[in-house]
């Protein structure tokens, strides 16, 4: 049997260096812990719902190349620029794509203004 679902939110991580061999996790929640990284994902090739919400991640390159991805949230986060041009995130609806860029266009405002 293999773990598919993962909720980890509200546990104080630091890093995803130990997620992978969870090679068949398609949704994984990280809510609030801190995070400044997401390079210990890109192994998570079946990954399709994230949810990485009020950490502390600058950049969602690392994700660019799961083609699996269909939701991602980023929202919350220290994100200050977007940038899709090497993006393989074809599978991700346009519905889902356009609100994480309008999430963290929002957050861009709310950091400029305080």
């Amino acid at each position: 049997m293999s773990v598919k679902t993962l909720q980890l939110g509200n546990n104080l991580l630091s890093d995803l260096t130990s997620f992978g061999h969870l090679i068949n996790l398609q949704y994984l929640d990280i809510f609030n812990n801190g995070m400044e990284g997401l390079t210990g994902l890109s192994s998570l090739l079946h990954l399709r719902d994230l949810s990485v919400e009020s950490n502390k991640v600058e950049s969602f390159q690392a994700l660019q190349h799961m083609d699996a991805l269909i939701r991602l949230n980023l929202s919350r986060n220290c994100i200050t620029q977007l940038d899709f041009r090497c993006s393989r995130l074809q599978m991700m609806s346009s519905r889902y794509l356009w609100l994480l860029v309008l999430t963290l266009f929002e957050c861009l405002l709310s950091d400029n203004n305080h």
